[in-house]
C-alpha cells in the first residue's frame, strides 16, 4: 500500500511541558505513554496501542478492586502516579481502569490505559 506512513502504535509530539518515559500525555482526546523522557517543547514518541502500564506516585490511591475507575484532572495534559485518583467528578476525566487491586498503601499503580478519551 503506497499511501500508509505509518503502523498507528506511536505517534511523535511536541511535548507540552517536560515528560518523563512513562508518563500518560493526552494528545488531541487520545491517551499515550511517552517511550523516553522528552524536554518540554521537544519532539518526543508515544506508545499510542494503550495497555497495563505501572504509574508510581508519593501517594497511595484508597484501597480498591481491579476495574475500578482512574480518574486526572481534566486539565492535566501530562500524568504521572501523582496526578490520578479514584475520585471522578466535576473537572476528572477517566483515563482507565485498575489492573491490580490497591491496599491504600501502595505507591505503584497498575493502570489499563484507555487508547482515547
Amino acid at each position: 500500500m503506497q499511501n500508509k506512513v505509518s503502523d498507528g502504535r506511536t505517534a511523535v509530539i511536541t511535548a507540552p511541558a517536560a515528560v518523563k518515559a512513562g508518563n500518560i500525555v493526552i494528545v488531541g482526546g487520545r491517551l499515550g505513554v511517552a517511550i523516553n523522557d522528552i524536554a518540554n517543547g521537544a519532539k518526543g514518541l508515544l506508545d499510542m496501542t494503550g495497555g497495563v502500564y505501572i504509574l508510581t506516585g508519593t501517594a497511595a490511591l484508597s484501597a480498591s478492586t481491579v476495574g475500578a475507575t482512574v480518574y486526572t484532572a481534566s486539565t492535566n495534559t501530562v500524568i504521572d502516579g501523582n496526578a490520578v485518583s479514584l475520585e471522578g467528578g466535576t473537572g476528572t476525566r477517566a483515563i482507565g481502569q485498575l489492573e491490580r487491586p490497591t491496599d491504600g498503601t501502595a505507591t505503584s499503580i497498575y493502570i489499563r490505559v484507555k487508547s482515547e478519551l
